[in-house]
C-alpha cells in the first residue's frame, strides 16, 4: 500500500511541476527580454537645422529590477550624450551624466528642461516629420532600438536658440 502511495505522490509531484514549470516559464522570460521589460513610447527628436539637438520619450520599466539607460546610438551624429538640467543660482544648466536610473515598475520622462539625450553636431539638418534611428543599451536589459519622429521645438529655453 505504501509503495501505491509513493507513486502516486511522485505523479502528483511531477504533475505540479511541470504545470508550475509552464507558468513560470513566460514570466522568466518576460523578465530576461529587454523588448518586454523595458518599453519606450513617445520618443521624438527635436528638429535643428545645424549643431546639437535633443530627443525625449518615456522609459518604461515594467521589470521586477531596476536598470540604468547607459549609452545611446544614432547615425544622426557621432557623440550622443545623457544630460540632465542643474540649478546654478538663478540659471538651470545642462550637464552630462554617465546613466540615468530606470527604477523597477516605474517611468522616467526625457523631457524638455529635464532628463534628455542630447545629439551632439549633427551630420545634417533635422527635419520636421522626419524618422530618426535611436538605439539605446541598458545596463541589464541590453539594446532596444526605435525610430523617433523629428518635431518642432517648443520648450521656451535657450535650447530653442541652439545655443547649448
Amino acid at each position: 500500500m505504501h509503495g501505491y502511495l509513493l507513486k502516486e505522490l511522485t505523479m502528483k509531484l511531477h504533475l505540479f511541476l511541470v504545470i508550475f514549470s509552464l507558468f513560470i516559464s513566460p514570466i522568466l522570460a518576460n523578465e530576461a527580454s529587454s523588448s518586454s521589460v523595458i518599453r519606450i513610447e513617445n520618443a521624438w527628436v527635436r528638429a535643428a537645422e545645424i549643431g546639437n539637438s535633443a530627443a525625449y520619450m518615456k522609459i518604461i520599466n515594467k521589470g521586477l529590477t531596476s536598470d540604468r539607460l547607459v549609452k545611446v546610438r544614432t547615425d544622426a551624429c557621432n557623440i550622443v550624450e545623457l544630460h540632465t538640467h542643474v540649478r546654478e543660482g538663478n540659471i538651470f544648466r545642462m550637464r552630462p551624466i554617465e546613466a540615468i536610473n530606470i527604477p523597477a515598475k516605474q517611468t522616467v520622462d526625457l523631457k524638455e528642461g529635464g532628463l534628455h539625450i542630447m545629439l551632439i553636431n549633427i551630420h545634417r539638418p533635422l527635419k520636421e516629420k522626419e524618422k530618426i534611428k535611436l538605439t539605446l543599451t541598458f545596463a541589464k536589459a541590453g539594446q532596444v532600438s526605435m525610430i523617433a519622429e523629428v518635431r518642432k521645438n517648443n520648450h521656451e529655453c535657450e535650447c530653442k536658440s541652439g545655443i547649448f
